[in-house]
């Protein structure tokens, strides 16, 4: 029987044409699935290496992993490996990235890393009492996150056809790693933030916050210029034969993009509390926007995925956690942007 669905299933995908034998491509599918795994069980390492503040190897490391998955996916690609040198691009870089994480946690000169791995029993049971309060809902949070993010990407497969979907797909992948470049700086913030909002200097958090607001903005903004004048022409050179979503789709979800950057640079901000209020939240538009999506989709193609995910981030995510971190920091978005203004010109003297 799962061999019937199975079967079915990559039969009726539109990445494959009608000639193709659909199971040349279960090696590459189960490279994908292999990689991820790997990536998910070994994450903890990143939060290990983020909570003790070393921040700049935790961000080494990504730029690591997702570094060898876009020059190894491109050269093999290029190559003519297509759908299976993608997967094994996925699985090395996960590899490579889990080498590099833990290489960096147990560096010499920390010994207590190597100690905190010998922890009895009984304390570790404290220590994941105390941690899992807000854990688990973090981690649902990232679930929801992918049914907003990623979720078209699939129903996109399903529905349309191969370039159309192809096309969506490489443009949200872009546009997300977009995303978290921009929000480095968040990231590499975010201990001292902690730090501030526990001693209540909430004119440095302000501070801060502007920063960290503003040169999101400005990295993204300049990444979408860029994408929007001369995209398609760096991925011809590269040999892609898959170009971005036309001018105006572009446009229109890098704007969502931009949106969701913003209130999740909020929403990071509000976890510095001790607090996770945005857990409902997250699975209900993750789920609002798969089923909305799979509804419009047929109809208005690509046009259905990018309004579903606007509108209902737009509804309440969009202006929620940036309101609720207002209300925390004081003061006006003006008097805030000012702040992170005079903060990063500080930072050029």
């Amino acid at each position: 029987m799962s061999h019937y669905w199975g079967n079915s299933y990559i039969r009726r995908s539109t990445l494959l044409t009608a000639n193709q034998n659909p199971w040349v491509y279960l090696p590459a599918w189960g490279a994908f699935g292999f990689g991820y795994v790997t990536t998910f069980y070994y994450g903890y390492f990143n939060g290990l290496l983020q909570g003790r503040g070393d921040i700049t190897s935790a961000n080494k490391v990504i730029v690591i992993t997702r570094g060898t998955l876009i020059v190894l996916g491109a050269l093999l690609v290029v190559m003519g490996y297509g759908l299976p040198g993608l997967g094994i691009a996925s699985l090395i870089s996960a590899l490579v990235g889990r080498w590099a994480s833990m290489t960096y946690y147990f560096v010499d000169g920390r010994p207590e890393a190597r100690q905190a791995h010998k922890i009895r029993s009984e304390q570790e049971n404290r220590l994941l009492k105390t941690l899992w309060h807000n854990s688990w809902r973090l981690g649902v949070v990232h679930l929801g996150a992918f049914l907003i993010q990623r979720s078209s990407i699939l129903i996109a497969s399903s529905f349309l056809g191969l370039a159309a979907s192809a096309s969506y797909g490489m443009t949200i992948t872009i546009l997300m790693a977009l995303m978290s470049v921009s929000t480095v700086i968040g990231n590499v913030q975010m201990p001292h933030l902690n730090a501030l909002q526990v001693s209540g200097s909430r004119q440095e958090l302000r501070s801060i916050y502007g920063e960290i607001l503003l040169l999101a903005w400005g990295v993204f903004v300049a990444g979408m210029i860029f994408l929007v004048t001369l995209g398609d022409g760096l991925l011809k050179a590269i040999a892609s034969n898959t170009p971005l979503l036309n001018g105006p789709e572009l446009i229109a979800l890098g704007l969502i993009v931009l949106l969701e950057l913003n209130h999740s640079v909020a929403a990071a901000y509000i976890t510095t509390k001790n607090e996770v209020p945005f857990l409902k939240a997250a699975v209900y538009s993750g789920l609002v926007i798969a089923g909305l999506s799979v509804m419009l989709v047929s109809e208005w193609g690509i046009w259905g995925l990018v309004f579903a995910q606007g509108a209902v981030q737009l509804a309440y995510n969009n202006w929620k956690w940036p309101m609720e971190a207002m209300k925390d920091l004081g003061g006006s978005w003006l008097d805030i942007l000012r702040c992170g203004g005079r903060q990063i010109a500080k930072r050029f003297k």
